[in-house]
């Protein structure tokens, strides 16, 4: 298994170190605290990575970020909030699209 710091982690995500523990506090990252520092599960890094915005992923879908927005907050779909933004998986933002392409 492999393991990164706090550090290391924010550099693969394009976040910062701030973030990073935030994350790990929600339980969106597993994390573990050796000799003082906070050691982040990569696995999970690399899940995080395949991450895409809401905002793109609503232009992908064809909907308005607002209404994908709303879908986040009543938990309609499988998101990440990561500071202000929402997040969406990508194998889910595919489905969707695909779903939404049949049906027009």
């Amino acid at each position: 298994m492999v393991y990164l710091t706090t550090r290391e982690a924010a550099g693969i995500l394009k976040v910062s170190s701030r973030t990073v523990r935030d994350l790990c506090s929600r339980g969106v990252l597993r994390c573990l605290k050796a000799d003082g520092r906070i050691i982040v599960d990569g696995r999970d890094v690399e899940v995080l990575k395949r991450l895409v915005k809401a905002s793109r992923a609503a232009h992908i879908i064809g909907i308005s970020p607002r209404t994908l927005r709303k879908w986040c907050l009543r938990g309609s779909v499988r998101s990440v909030r990561i500071g202000k933004l929402y997040y969406l998986f990508e194998d889910d933002v595919e489905k969707l699209a695909e779903i939404f392409n049949i049906n027009r």
